[in-house]
């Protein structure tokens, strides 16, 4: 299985990084192939809905041609695209939001009904906070679910890390990663 993450968090080796540790680590155990893409540290530019995209039927046909151009592509032919991000001010992190924003290019509106160049796609979602698990979790996990109803997706699974600090001590909790690791396991099924 090809598995893409997205990985959203600003501080690469925070507490994204700590709880996606354990949450990919069934998958490496069992050969998977893994590739994980950083978009904070990407060039990234929103969507401008100039609606280029929807006069190319079979590819996104985005007018922009930056470093998201192949995330796009990596997400198209990846089996599995895990979703992982700290909770920024409520909300998914700016780049994060970026990518699902230029997903747009993926929804070709022109056709009755309207198709997703990605739809049946396998998804799931890795959210960790400082605060509790739904102190501006739960608007992630509804932002996710209804992104993944409107393209179509299949959502895998969904995994919160809540009243998390300090990555080492992140990386130390065995409860958390134990919990991780179970989760990481459901997603190979």
């Amino acid at each position: 299985m090809k598995i893409l993450v997205i990985q959203g968090s600003p501080r690469s080796k925070g507490n994204t990084a700590a709880v996606l540790e354990s949450v990919l680590a069934p998958a490496r155990a069992a050969g998977h192939s893994i590739e994980s893409v950083d978009v904070c540290q990407l060039d990234l530019h929103g969507c401008r809905e100039c609606f280029a995209c929807q006069e190319v039927p079979d590819d996104p046909g985005c007018s922009q041609d930056d470093a998201l151009t192949p995330v796009i592509d990596r997400i198209r032919l990846a089996d599995l695209v895990v979703w992982a991000f700290p909770v920024f001010c409520w909300g998914w992190p700016a780049p994060v939001k970026c990518v699902i924003d230029r997903l747009y290019s993926v929804h070709k509106f022109n056709q009755n009904p309207y198709k997703v160049l990605i739809e049946g796609k396998k998804m799931a979602l890795v959210v960790t906070a400082g605060g509790d698990e739904y102190d501006g979790a739960d608007v992630c996990v509804m932002t996710y679910e209804k992104f993944v109803a409107f393209a179509r997706c299949k959502s895998v699974g969904r995994f919160i890390a809540g009243n998390l600090s300090d990555p080492e001590a992140t990386r130390r909790d065995e409860a958390l990663a134990k919990r991780a690791r179970k989760f990481g396991a459901s997603l190979l099924g």
